[in-house]
């Protein structure tokens, strides 16, 4: 940076005041003297106040200051400091007696009057312009260009461009007083990838499984049969000196195969082999670690070399020492007097003689996920001050013994609970979820599930939701802060598809769906005025509109309501729902629209407990409904077409018991399990002393169902295990039996199970009261010439699930599933290793204002029916996928 002082300092030692005739006076330069700032001119800005910089520069008429001094120099230093100009002087214009007028001459560094990119594609560009922090009309400096410079470099660097470079250019724009355009030229240059890792020294430990640690440092895709010459003279060497043909073969192992395989084949579908110095970084440390783990206590990485192998790409040679293997001997505990040695030890869990492993060993001390360490113990039991300090000795050459030094303090007591970020959801309602109450000891388990059930309720980001303690040891308390973050949850359901033309009327007929679901709805705040902004809401309720019509031949409401924590003093679940639909089955045209009909009401009652044991993560749910079906000349859908008129009852208890530790939220889980078991059974009135001597297999269709009976059981269990990353493995069992009381009644013709696309009969599901099984991959329902439901379903599923998005504004993740199920009428039949099965992939989307909307893509292995043609095993695999797939979708909620 240069400064100009141009204050005529070449004058100094060469002039002397003396009086002039006109009053004026000559600056003596060997002699300092006082002078008051009579004028002061500023010149040559262009966007600034001229009142600004005289204030930057700390001078002012009036003020006194020694000339020759420090006080224009400083003034000077004092305007460099703004990084606004690109040159400042300041000259004495005119002196009499002992006056001085200055003026303060600047250059004003150029305005950004706007800024374009060349050699990045467009995605790039707004990508980087975030990271960039330049806006029109910014002062550009020398340091904010190369800010810009560095900022391109790496973001291509971070691209694999190793050699990447970032120009700039300042190009005249009137646009804007004193304003220049920046033109920001990146050079990519070549793509630089990892051409092989090399490994010397790791004698216990394989290349492949070194290279498989190093997650984000991968090389390239590779297919080479033919050795290298290098690679030929080493394997006749090693074939010569150590090894003979047949000696080699027997020594043949499954690890050798697949370091033979490492060598010739690689591919990377879902990694890159992009070179990102900070990745690489921490691969390296990632290796010493495994190191460690393995008992190799003293493992070094002696040198470590990256260089290029052609123009292009780049190869890792890596030096390890791996030193000694050891074993732990002794692991002492010192300072504890809450617990004794032996329990500490227990749950240590280490044992003299085990590999030394210091991952394993800082796990069971203070970092196990499940809560089986030291740490959990104490905090768990109030100990928040507790701390722990290990402490390794090594005995004799190859044994390692462990002093934990523990130092307990005093059980702290929580004082205070601090709720912060919520806007729309009532303090109360997060309040009665958190764990850690007033007055109570502090425990670490409460606050971690505290965070889930938070997260369980829906109303805020997970990932957002933070738990601060806040400390007091002098009074030995502590102040804990939940933060949360509001997210949209409820849901818009607007829909509408056609439907085909009308076989009485000839017109258009058309599928609309309107639904709302109000997700955090408060029911009291309905009758105050205040309470509706724009909806009453904040008491984490439920409420759920849903009507579905296709004009004449369809009509449906369903209406649903969930109290949690009914009566407020307990997690108690309240539920309500009712649903009534009209059918008409237009389709058959020799029937009157008047004369065809099915008509049903339901409606439902509950309420569900959260249970203490065996876990409260047990919940155990009762209800009563009561369904009401009403037929007239109705002869679709319904099981072998056996009831067509009549009015049916079906008053019956539902009891479900059930358990859900899931992590993530809801909309993505990550880990844990949820099972549930029901049994629905109807009131068995043809058990009943008056109905004795009734004769049920003689009876008309319309009288014997009039009051229907049968028992209902299911059985689900959904496990999510978090595999690598965010990939997440999802396995679920599901099956169900539907058996009677009488079997001279028999079973019902409603309330049976259904599999298939749930995408084409899930709108009937009120109407004869079905559980709709999805079955991807399939057209239509799964069923047999005998009808279409069954008494007893088992449906088996494995998926892999990957997040491509987790902001709970838009929540995007893929599938790929394999499943497979299948219907039974009775036990005889039962087959549970004859199942349609399927395979395919698909994507989820969570829109807040939607909901979960799902396209899947299957493809059948087996005839949905029995009257389905075989299927053509010998077709292209193309040919296969488009004859034998097919879409499903869903909105709303994933189908069983």
């Amino acid at each position: 940076m240069r400064i100009y002082f141009t204050i005529l300092l070449f004058f100094v030692s060469c002039l002397a005041i003396k009086s002039q005739p006109n009053g004026t006076a000559i600056l003596d330069y060997d002699n300092p003297k006082e002078y008051e700032i009579s004028g002061l001119t500023i010149s040559g800005i262009t966007h600034l106040d001229p009142n600004i910089v005289t204030s930057l520069s700390g001078l002012y008429v009036g003020k006194k200051i020694e000339i020759p001094g420090d006080a224009i120099s400083e003034s000077i230093k004092r305007l460099w400091r703004q990084g606004l100009f690109g040159n400042i002087s300041i000259s004495i214009l005119q002196v009499i007696n002992n006056k001085v007028f200055l003026e303060i001459k600047v250059v004003e560094l150029p305005h950004l009057a706007g800024f374009y990119f060349t050699g990045l594609k467009k995605a790039e560009i707004e990508d980087i312009k975030g990271k960039l922090g330049i806006t029109r009309g910014r002062i550009l400096t020398k340091g904010i260009e190369s800010d810009v410079q560095a900022q391109v470099e790496n973001h291509l660097i971070d691209k694999g461009f190793m050699d990447a470079k970032c120009y700039t250019r300042q190009l005249p724009d009137s646009s804007i007083k004193n304003g220049v355009l920046l033109a920001i030229d990146a050079k990519r240059g070549e793509r630089t990838r990892i051409a092989e890792i090399s490994f010397l020294g790791n004698y216990n430990i394989t290349d492949r499984k070194l290279k498989r640690i190093m997650r984000d440092t991968k090389e390239t895709n590779k297919f080479s049969i033919i050795k290298s010459k290098d690679e030929r003279e080493l394997s006749k060497k090693d074939l010569a000196e150590h090894y003979t043909l047949k000696e080699r073969f027997e020594n043949l192992s499954v690890s050798s195969v697949l370091d033979m395989v490492d060598k010739r084949f690689r591919l990377r579908l879902f990694s890159t082999s992009k070179f990102i110095k900070k990745d690489y970084i921490k691969d390296r440390d990632a290796l010493v670690q495994t190191f460690y783990d393995k008992g190799y206590r003293d493992a070094t990485i002696v040198s470590d070399t990256v260089y290029k192998s052609d123009n292009h790409n780049l190869k890792i040679n890596i030096l390890i020492d791996e030193g000694r293997k050891y074993y732990f001997r002794n692991i002492e505990f010192r300072g504890n007097t809450k617990y004794k040695s032996e329990d500490l030890q227990r749950v240590v869990g280490i044992r003299a003689g085990d590999v030394y492993n210091s991952s394993l060993l800082e796990m069971r001390l203070r970092m196990d996920p499940s809560g089986q360490d030291i740490s959990s113990l104490y905090m768990d039991d109030g100990y928040l001050f507790f701390n722990l300090q290990p402490e390794e000795q090594v005995i004799g050459i190859d044994s390692v013994d462990v002093v934990v030094n523990i130092f307990e303090g005093t059980q702290a007591t929580v004082d205070r609970i601090i709720i912060t970020g919520n806007s729309k959801t009532k303090e109360a309602v997060i309040r009665r979820e958190i764990r850690t109450k007033p007055g109570s000891k502090f425990s670490r388990s409460d606050i971690i599930r505290t965070q889930r059930d938070l997260a369980a309720l829906g109303f805020f980001d997970p990932e957002r939701i933070e738990i601060l303690p806040k400390p007091h040891p002098e009074k030995g308390t502590v102040d804990i802060e939940y933060k949360v973050e509001e997210k949209s949850n409820d849901q818009l359901n607007v829909s509408a598809g056609y439907g085909g033309r009308d076989p009485l009327t000839s017109r258009e007929r058309f599928n609309i769906t309107l639904g709302v679901v109000f997700n955090n709805f408060s029911g009291r705040d309905m009758f105050r005025k205040k309470g509706w902004n724009p909806i009453p809401a904040g008491d984490g309720e439920r409420l759920s509109l849903n009507v579905n019509t296709t004009g004449q031949s369809y009509q449906a409401v369903q209406i649903g309501y969930t109290k949690p924590w009914f009566g407020g003093k307990r997690p108690n679940t309240f539920n309500a729902s009712f649903n009534s639909g009209f059918f008409r089955n237009l389709a058959d045209a020799t029937i009157l629209s008047n004369d065809n009909y099915f008509f049903n009401l339901n409606g439902t009652v509950g309420l569900g407990w959260r249970l203490k044991w065996p876990d409260d993560f047990f919940n155990l749910y009762t209800g009563i409904s009561l369904k009401n079906y009403q037929l007239k000349n109705f002869t679709q859908y319904l099981n072998n077409n056996l009831v067509k008129s009549g009015t049916f009852t079906n008053p019956n208890f539902v009891f479900e018991l059930s358990r859900s530790n899931v992590d993530g939220g809801g909309i993505f889980p990550k880990s844990g399990t949820e099972f549930n078991i029901s049994f629905n059974p109807s009131v068995p009135l043809s058990l009943m002393p008056w109905n004795q001597n009734k004769n049920y297999e003689q009876l008309g269709p319309e009288e014997r169902f009039r009051w229907l009976e049968f028992h209902k059981t299911r059985f689900n269990i959904i496990n999510y295990t978090k595999l690598v990353g965010n990939l997440v493995l999802k396995t679920a069992i599901k099956t169900g039996y539907i058996g009677f009381f009488n079997k001279e009644y028999g079973n019902t013709p409603f309330d049976l199970f259904q599999l298939g696309d749930v995408t084409n009969f899930q709108g009937n599901q009120g109407f004869q009261g079905r559980d709709f099984i999805q079955l991807r991959g399939h057209v239509g329902s799964v069923t047999d010439i005998r009808g279409n439901g069954f008494e007893i379903f088992n449906k088996f599923t494995m998926e892999l699930r990957y997040p491509f998005s987790l902001n709970p504004n838009s929540t995007i993740f893929g599938l790929a599933f394999i499943e497979g199920g299948n219907g039974w009428h009775n036990m005889k039949e039962y087959n549970p290793l004859l199942l349609k099965r399927s395979a395919g992939v698909g994507v989820r989307f969570f829109l807040p204002m939607f909901g979960l909307i799902g396209i899947d893509y299957g493809v059948r292995f087996d005839p949905t029916s029995v009257g389905d043609l075989p299927i053509n095993r010998n077709k292209g695999l193309l040919r296969y996928i488009g004859d034998y797939g097919h879409i499903n979708f869903m909105l709303g909620f994933e189908p069983e």
